[in-house]
């Protein structure tokens, strides 16, 4: 066996695994983020932007594979550090909780999709991530989602720029919320649903 078709072997078999938790990670209890129902003191933070990508010069690489006969790409990782400590904005509530945002800005990405390797949801809190301009939203996410492994991922979101927002009631009893890369999509989504991820440490 060659060393790029084991390559393309082991790509897929990763991309397989990834698709089935992210399938798993999409119980959600709908509903609206509290910024959506709920007027704020605060305006929507200033956004992390990531590094641009080159999209035109990623088609024309997958247009190459496809030719080939390789399996297309999936979407362009993006490695970062961000979590609730270093990133995005707490704000202090009139009902006594707390509400937590970080804006992102992926420059000609197509979506979205984010990844989570250290997730944990306490009882009460809600986590939401829309698109900036509200249009797309999935969520919310609760402590329903927690697992043993604390490795989460939350699925598409149509925009080159998100917000995540997560809500805290005041008798929330314990916090935490952690994150590892930020994956673009290479090409239209009619042809890769893009599989971003949020990883932090």
């Amino acid at each position: 066996m060659t060393t790029k078709l084991y390559s393309l072997l082991l790509g897929g078999l990763l991309l397989c695994c990834l698709f089935l938790q992210t399938a798993a990670a999409q119980i959600s209890t709908g509903g609206k983020p509290y910024s959506f129902v709920q007027r704020l003191q605060s305006s929507e933070p200033a956004p992390v932007t990531l590094p641009s990508i080159n999209l035109a010069k990623l088609q024309a690489e997958d247009l190459l594979d496809e030719q080939a006969g390789q399996p297309p790409r999936f979407g362009e990782p993006i490695a970062v550090s961000l979590n609730m400590n270093n990133s995005g904005v707490w704000e202090n509530l009139p009902d006594g909780g707390r509400l937590w945002r970080l804006s992102i800005m992926a420059a000609g990405a197509k979506s979205i999709n984010l990844l989570y390797d250290d997730f944990y949801l306490p009882s009460g809190g809600e986590l939401y991530i829309y698109s900036a301009d509200r249009k797309h939203v999935i969520g919310g996410f609760t402590s329903a989602n927690n697992k043993a492994d604390r490795i989460f991922a939350t699925g598409l979101v149509y925009s080159d720029h998100i917000v995540l927002e997560y809500y805290e009631p005041e008798e929330t009893p314990e916090k935490s919320l952690k994150g590892g890369r930020i994956m673009l999509p290479s090409a239209s989504i009619m042809w890769y649903t893009g599989i971003g991820t949020l990883s932090s440490i």
